[in-house]
C-alpha cells in the first residue's frame, strides 16, 4: 500500500469548492476521491513547466451529472500535498465555442506552443486552459 501524504487546502481552495458542493453535492465525492489519488500519488498530475518549488495540475474526468472537470493545482514534499488553487470547468453551452476550445488545445500540443517538445507543449495548453476561466 503507498505511503499517505497529509492534505492541505488553502483557504481559497475550501472557500470555492464549498460554494460548488452547495449545488452540486456529489463534487465533493470526486474532490475526496482526487484527495486520495494525490496523498499517495503526488505524480499524477502535469508538473507546470518554470515553476519552483514545482507546481503540478491534476484534472478529473467529465462524469455525467457533473457540471464540468475539477481543476486542482498542488505542491508536495515527501509528507504533505498543499492543493493551492481548485476551479469547477465548466464546458461551454455552445457546441462551436467547445470545438474552438479544442482546437486551441490542439494546435497548442503540437509544439507551436513555448516548446516543440508535444509534452510540454500540451502541459502548457493545461495550464493556460486552466487559467483562462
Amino acid at each position: 500500500m503507498a505511503y499517505a501524504r497529509t492534505i492541505i487546502e488553502q483557504p481559497e481552495v475550501s472557500a470555492i469548492l464549498d460554494s460548488e458542493i452547495k449545488a452540486f453535492p456529489r463534487l465533493k465525492e470526486l474532490f475526496d476521491g482526487l484527495k486520495w489519488r494525490l496523498s499517495r500519488q503526488p505524480e499524477a498530475g502535469y508538473a507546470v513547466s518554470g515553476t519552483s518549488p514545482p507546481v503540478f495540475v491534476v484534472r478529473s474526468q467529465l462524469w455525467p451529472g457533473f457540471p464540468g472537470r475539477l481543476i486542482l493545482e498542488y505542491r508536495s514534499t515527501e509528507n504533505e500535498v498543499t492543493i493551492i488553487k481548485a476551479k469547477l470547468e465548466r464546458p461551454p453551452d455552445d457546441p462551436k465555442k467547445a470545438a474552438k476550445a479544442v482546437d486551441r488545445v490542439i494546435e497548442e500540443t503540437k509544439g507551436t506552443g513555448p516548446s516543440d517538445d508535444p509534452n510540454v507543449a500540451a502541459k502548457e495548453a493545461v495550464k493556460r486552459l486552466t487559467e483562462d476561466n
